[in-house]
């Protein structure tokens, strides 16, 4: 169990109450133990929740804190956009570290983005956080961190990274350059004999858990490239200063925040970039293609695949049916490529499953493409996650995956809280330009009218509910100190969720007591 600082919890409370009042659709939870003691906390917004929509197939849950030697121990669930740049998804408090309490997290994480769950989770190498993972997430790959991972090794290879200059960039090399085994396995060989490593337990565990981590296994699972992303900035570090416990954690609150409305300006940043782009577009048709439909950033990544494939040679390895094989191979690269193309339906297939792993055709496909004179893009292979209209299109679908279960004011109160996300994330668009605003405006009244029709004629105890939630006075901190908190015993936890003038609550009750807050 980590160590609480005295005030802690009050001021954890105070900015998370004073974050639901000013925004309704923001919510947050905590965990309670046995003995009514808090154990941790999460909290996400809108904003994150739409995140998650577009760009949650890919999370990595950063638990730098383990390994930096923070004061507090504070993580972030993060993504990457589709201008590769980190995005927020929700933030947790973590005092207790069992595989029961990140089972709850990855399950209360769940609960905030609406029931979906990421293809993809990155995490820490920890028994407990595998564990959590596999029950929390079911059908979730669960794969090690490359970043955080060279986060430990710097503390548990301290003596080894002091005594040389160059062992960092090799052991980051391994981390994040080779995507062929071959050459993987040839580099990490190299790098145990020049430094003398053969012996470290540490690094030989880490060797037999590779399947987890290195980039050349598990490629037929989506990775968004996130690793190029955590390279170059981690946000836990940046707020690492804030987190020492000579540091007030209302300080840290409001840098977490600066630092939150920083990233999000500038992805409204880039997507004007990428709007109103003025650079002159490629001759070449696929990559005019290409540039015109991907993000800025995201059309580096293929054009960089564009220009290598002219290097590639191509081998026609025979014929079944509708489906051609090709051997792909480049000079002085070890290793080949195997390409099949059905003439059938214009699937194509490689291999190195980069497209799998990235979301972008690799060179390999685009050898095969020209040679089959295709001189555009299947659509099928323009990932939406990385095109500049990634973000544009109907939510509605997206909010309807939750299971509402049998008990009928439950139900309700979920239904009343999605929804109050979901307006709120239109409400956010719609205030950027004023005839966007006044359009949504007028439509009010009318969609006011039919949501009454269909209450007269379906469900009318509806409207009971929604009076009863909206006219609940506001709870103050003061109040949440001072009561009990009574909560699922088999889950430990006690959800707080948006609501109109005050928290929605579930599925705990407040009453008199005395809660254990240190």
């Amino acid at each position: 169990m980590k160590v609480m600082h005295v005030g802690d919890v009050g001021a954890t409370l105070e900015y998370l109450q004073k974050m639901q009042s000013d925004n309704p659709s923001f919510s947050y939870s905590l965990h309670v133990d046995d003995d009514d003691s808090i154990t941790g906390f999460f909290w996400a917004d809108a904003k994150s929740t739409l995140d998650f929509i577009h760009f949650g197939d890919v999370v990595c849950f950063d638990t730098t804190y383990k390994a930096c030697g923070y004061g507090r121990p504070f993580a972030l669930f993060t993504g990457v956009n589709h201008h590769k740049q980190t995005v927020i998804f929700g933030a947790a408090i973590i005092y207790d570290e069992s595989k029961e309490f990140f089972q709850w997290l990855f399950g209360t994480f769940k609960m905030a983005m609406n029931g979906r769950q990421p293809k993809t989770i990155l995490t820490d190498r920890c028994s407990a956080l595998s564990d959590a993972v596999a029950a929390a997430w079911p059908g979730t790959t669960h794969r090690f961190c490359v970043w955080q991972i060279y986060q430990s090794a710097l503390v548990q290879l301290s003596q080894a990274f002091h005594g040389s200059r160059t062992l960092g960039c090799d052991f980051s090399r391994c981390l994040f350059d080779y995507e062929d085994e071959d050459e993987f396995l040839s580099a990490w060989r190299e790098m145990l004999e020049k430094y003398d490593l053969k012996d470290n337990q540490w690094l030989a565990k880490l060797f037999d858990e590779r399947e987890k981590w290195a980039l050349v296994y598990g490629r037929e699972t989506f990775y968004a490239d996130l690793k190029s992303v955590q390279h170059k900035e981690s946000l836990n570090i940046e707020l690492k200063k804030y987190l020492s416990p000579e540091t007030e954690l209302s300080s840290f609150f409001e840098q977490y925040e600066r630092i939150l409305d920083e990233r999000r300006c500038a992805e409204l940043q880039a997507d004007v970039n990428a709007s109103q782009s003025t650079k002159k577009p490629p001759s070449m048709r696929m990559l005019k293609q290409a540039a015109n439909v991907y993000t800025p950033n995201a059309f580096k990544m293929f054009e960089r695949e564009f220009e290598l494939y002219m290097d590639c040679m191509l081998y026609n390895s025979g014929e079944v049916g509708t489906i051609s094989q090709y051997k792909i191979t480049v000079e002085d690269k070890p290793g080949d490529h195997f390409v099949k193309f059905d003439s059938l339906d214009g699937t194509v297939n490689c291999t190195c499953k980069k497209f799998e792993f990235i979301g972008i055709p690799c060179r390999h496909v685009l050898k095969v493409l020209d040679t089959r004179n295709i001189k555009e893009l299947p659509p099928q292979y323009i990932l939406k996650r990385w095109r500049r209209d990634a973000k544009i299109g109907s939510l509605s679908g997206n909010y309807t995956s939750f299971p509402f279960d049998g008990d009928t004011q439950s139900s309700q109160a979920k239904r009343y809280n999605y929804l109050c996300r979901i307006f709120s994330i239109a409400a956010s668009r719609a205030a950027r330009s004023f005839d966007s605003y006044a359009f949504m405006e007028s439509q009010s009244d009318v969609l006011w009218d039919q949501v009454e029709q269909v209450l007269q004629s379906r469900h009318p105890d509806m409207s009971t509910l929604i009076s009863s939630i909206s006219d609940r006075p506001h709870n103050p901190v003061e109040n949440v100190i001072a009561g009990s908190i009574h909560y699922d015993k088999t889950n430990h936890t006690s959800f707080i969720g948006s609501a109109a003038d005050g928290p929605l609550t579930f599925p705990f009750t407040l009453s008199s007591g005395t809660l254990d807050y240190r």
